[in-house]
Protein backbone atom coordinates (compact mmCIF):
# COMPACT_ATOMS: atom_id res chain seq x y z
CA UNK A 1 0.00 0.00 0.00
CA UNK A 2 3.14 2.54 0.47
CA UNK A 3 4.61 2.01 -2.48
CA UNK A 4 1.65 2.87 -4.90
CA UNK A 5 1.34 6.12 -2.48
CA UNK A 6 5.27 7.03 -3.51
CA UNK A 7 4.30 6.20 -7.22
CA UNK A 8 1.81 8.45 -7.01
CA UNK A 9 3.84 11.08 -5.27
CA UNK A 10 6.20 11.03 -7.63
CA UNK A 11 4.36 11.21 -10.46
CA UNK A 12 2.78 14.44 -9.69
CA UNK A 13 5.96 15.77 -8.30
CA UNK A 14 7.69 15.36 -12.07
CA UNK A 15 4.76 16.58 -13.75
CA UNK A 16 4.03 19.50 -11.80
CA UNK A 17 4.03 22.37 -13.96
CA UNK A 18 1.81 20.72 -15.55
CA UNK A 19 -1.38 20.24 -13.27
CA UNK A 20 -3.99 23.44 -12.33
CA UNK A 21 -4.44 24.40 -9.21
CA UNK A 22 -4.28 27.06 -6.55
CA UNK A 23 -0.70 27.47 -5.78
CA UNK A 24 -0.26 29.06 -2.41
CA UNK A 25 2.21 31.55 -4.09
CA UNK A 26 2.97 32.00 -8.00
CA UNK A 27 6.52 31.14 -7.89
CA UNK A 28 5.82 27.87 -6.53
CA UNK A 29 4.42 27.40 -10.56
CA UNK A 30 7.95 27.34 -11.88
CA UNK A 31 9.35 24.57 -9.40
CA UNK A 32 11.39 21.72 -11.07
CA UNK A 33 11.64 18.60 -9.18
CA UNK A 34 14.32 15.75 -9.10
CA UNK A 35 12.69 12.59 -7.73
CA UNK A 36 14.42 9.35 -6.57
CA UNK A 37 12.42 6.47 -5.03
CA UNK A 38 14.23 4.01 -2.79
CA UNK A 39 11.84 1.38 -4.51
CA UNK A 40 9.78 1.04 -7.36
CA UNK A 41 9.07 -2.51 -7.31
CA UNK A 42 7.20 -4.33 -3.98
CA UNK A 43 10.94 -5.66 -2.66
CA UNK A 44 12.28 -5.73 0.70
CA UNK A 45 15.56 -2.88 1.38
CA UNK A 46 16.95 -2.41 4.44
CA UNK A 47 17.14 1.07 6.38
CA UNK A 48 20.96 0.76 5.06
CA UNK A 49 19.77 0.21 1.64
CA UNK A 50 17.46 3.15 1.99
CA UNK A 51 20.38 5.20 3.26
CA UNK A 52 22.62 4.70 0.74
CA UNK A 53 20.26 5.53 -2.31
CA UNK A 54 18.90 8.73 -0.67
CA UNK A 55 22.59 9.64 -0.26
CA UNK A 56 23.71 8.55 -3.20
CA UNK A 57 20.84 10.66 -5.37
CA UNK A 58 22.25 13.97 -3.24
CA UNK A 59 25.69 13.67 -4.25
CA UNK A 60 24.37 13.12 -7.25
CA UNK A 61 22.50 16.21 -7.93
CA UNK A 62 24.62 18.16 -6.30
CA UNK A 63 27.20 16.87 -9.09
CA UNK A 64 24.32 18.03 -11.79
CA UNK A 65 23.94 21.64 -10.47
CA UNK A 66 28.22 21.84 -10.04
CA UNK A 67 27.94 21.18 -14.10
CA UNK A 68 25.06 23.11 -15.02
CA UNK A 69 26.73 26.34 -13.00
CA UNK A 70 30.46 25.65 -14.63
CA UNK A 71 27.99 26.14 -18.21
CA UNK A 72 27.05 29.05 -17.02
CA UNK A 73 23.36 28.01 -16.66
CA UNK A 74 21.94 29.86 -13.49
CA UNK A 75 19.19 27.86 -11.69
CA UNK A 76 17.93 28.66 -8.03
CA UNK A 77 18.61 25.50 -6.16
CA UNK A 78 15.79 24.75 -3.46
CA UNK A 79 17.27 22.24 -1.44
CA UNK A 80 16.30 18.59 -0.81
CA UNK A 81 14.28 16.77 1.50
CA UNK A 82 13.55 13.22 1.99
CA UNK A 83 9.93 11.94 2.37
CA UNK A 84 8.94 8.55 3.85
CA UNK A 85 5.72 7.04 2.98
CA UNK A 86 3.83 4.48 5.62
CA UNK A 87 0.18 3.52 6.98
CA UNK A 88 1.08 2.57 10.66
CA UNK A 89 -0.73 -0.40 12.38
CA UNK A 90 -1.05 -0.69 16.08
CA UNK A 91 -3.52 0.87 18.12
CA UNK A 92 -7.23 1.99 16.36
CA UNK A 93 -7.16 5.42 15.89
CA UNK A 94 -8.38 7.59 12.89
CA UNK A 95 -5.49 9.69 12.13
CA UNK A 96 -2.58 11.00 10.16
CA UNK A 97 1.35 11.61 11.82
CA UNK A 98 3.76 13.29 10.53
CA UNK A 99 6.62 12.13 12.44
CA UNK A 100 10.42 13.49 12.61
CA UNK A 101 13.22 12.58 14.89
CA UNK A 102 14.93 15.96 14.69
CA UNK A 103 14.74 19.76 13.47
CA UNK A 104 18.24 19.17 11.12
CA UNK A 105 17.62 20.78 7.62
CA UNK A 106 14.38 22.81 8.25
CA UNK A 107 12.30 18.85 9.27
CA UNK A 108 10.57 20.56 11.66
CA UNK A 109 9.41 23.60 9.01
CA UNK A 110 8.73 20.49 6.63
CA UNK A 111 6.40 18.70 8.97
CA UNK A 112 4.57 21.89 9.82
CA UNK A 113 3.79 22.63 5.92
CA UNK A 114 2.71 19.40 5.28
CA UNK A 115 0.24 18.70 8.07
CA UNK A 116 -0.78 22.24 7.00
CA UNK A 117 -2.05 20.90 3.82
CA UNK A 118 -3.21 16.98 4.46
CA UNK A 119 -5.54 18.35 7.66
CA UNK A 120 -7.60 20.43 4.89
CA UNK A 121 -9.32 17.13 3.88
CA UNK A 122 -12.48 16.65 4.65
CA UNK A 123 -13.91 13.20 5.93
CA UNK A 124 -17.37 11.76 6.92
CA UNK A 125 -15.65 10.82 10.17
CA UNK A 126 -13.76 13.10 12.29
CA UNK A 127 -9.79 12.20 11.71
CA UNK A 128 -6.90 13.78 14.02
CA UNK A 129 -3.70 15.03 12.18
CA UNK A 130 -0.43 15.12 14.39
CA UNK A 131 2.72 16.55 14.36
CA UNK A 132 5.00 14.99 16.34
CA UNK A 133 8.99 14.77 17.23
CA UNK A 134 9.75 11.47 18.23
CA UNK A 135 12.90 9.07 19.01
CA UNK A 136 11.18 5.91 18.85
CA UNK A 137 10.67 3.64 15.98
CA UNK A 138 12.59 6.32 14.07
CA UNK A 139 15.39 3.97 12.99
CA UNK A 140 15.12 4.95 9.19
CA UNK A 141 16.46 8.86 9.72
CA UNK A 142 18.56 7.95 11.98
CA UNK A 143 20.23 5.85 9.83
CA UNK A 144 20.14 8.83 7.18
CA UNK A 145 21.57 10.87 10.15
CA UNK A 146 24.32 8.80 11.29
CA UNK A 147 25.18 6.45 8.82
CA UNK A 148 24.49 8.82 5.86
CA UNK A 149 25.58 11.83 7.08
CA UNK A 150 22.07 12.87 5.76
CA UNK A 151 21.93 16.63 7.11
CA UNK A 152 18.83 17.76 5.41
CA UNK A 153 14.68 17.94 5.95
CA UNK A 154 13.61 14.52 6.50
CA UNK A 155 9.79 13.24 7.96
CA UNK A 156 8.12 10.20 8.45
CA UNK A 157 4.19 10.33 6.95
CA UNK A 158 1.92 7.95 8.10
CA UNK A 159 -1.12 8.40 6.09
CA UNK A 160 -3.69 6.39 8.36
CA UNK A 161 -3.82 3.54 10.86
CA UNK A 162 -5.03 0.34 9.19
CA UNK A 163 -6.32 -1.38 12.25
CA UNK A 164 -9.56 1.27 12.20
CA UNK A 165 -11.62 0.14 9.94
CA UNK A 166 -12.93 3.77 9.01
CA UNK A 167 -8.80 4.42 8.35
CA UNK A 168 -8.01 1.27 6.22
CA UNK A 169 -11.31 2.02 3.71
CA UNK A 170 -10.24 5.39 3.10
CA UNK A 171 -6.42 4.30 3.07
CA UNK A 172 -7.60 1.58 0.36
CA UNK A 173 -10.68 3.25 -1.12
CA UNK A 174 -13.21 0.42 -0.36
CA UNK A 175 -15.84 0.28 1.62
CA UNK A 176 -19.36 2.03 2.29
CA UNK A 177 -19.85 5.72 3.58
CA UNK A 178 -16.18 6.79 2.98
CA UNK A 179 -14.40 9.24 0.44
CA UNK A 180 -13.19 6.94 -2.02
CA UNK A 181 -10.81 9.66 -3.28
CA UNK A 182 -8.94 10.00 -0.20
CA UNK A 183 -5.81 8.23 -1.33
CA UNK A 184 -5.48 10.62 -4.52
CA UNK A 185 -6.74 13.97 -2.19
CA UNK A 186 -4.03 12.28 0.45
CA UNK A 187 -1.20 12.42 -2.18
CA UNK A 188 -2.69 15.85 -3.80
CA UNK A 189 -2.14 17.85 -0.21
CA UNK A 190 0.87 16.03 0.53
CA UNK A 191 2.46 17.48 -2.86
CA UNK A 192 0.66 21.31 -2.02
CA UNK A 193 2.85 20.41 1.26
CA UNK A 194 6.14 19.76 -0.13
CA UNK A 195 5.68 23.26 -2.29
CA UNK A 196 4.80 25.24 0.58
CA UNK A 197 8.09 24.12 2.31
CA UNK A 198 10.23 24.88 -0.74
CA UNK A 199 8.75 27.96 -1.56
CA UNK A 200 7.21 29.64 1.46
CA UNK A 201 6.67 33.28 -0.13
CA UNK A 202 7.06 34.76 -3.46
CA UNK A 203 10.80 34.70 -5.00
CA UNK A 204 11.34 38.29 -6.64
CA UNK A 205 11.44 37.04 -10.28
CA UNK A 206 10.09 33.85 -10.43
CA UNK A 207 6.86 33.41 -11.65
CA UNK A 208 4.03 35.14 -13.44
CA UNK A 209 4.07 38.71 -12.50
CA UNK A 210 6.75 39.02 -10.46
Amino acid sequence: MNLPRALELEEVLINHSSYEYVHTNPSQRLIVYWVELTRKEDVFLTLTERAEIARKFKEGCEKQIQDLQKKGIGIKWLGFAFVSIHHNSPGDNRRTEILRRDDIGGSNILSSKIKNQVQQIQTLQTREYKEDKRTARMDLILHLREKNRWDKAAVIVEIAFLTSPYDEALATGRGEGIDKDFPQKFINRLHRGIDDYFVPNPIPGYGPGL
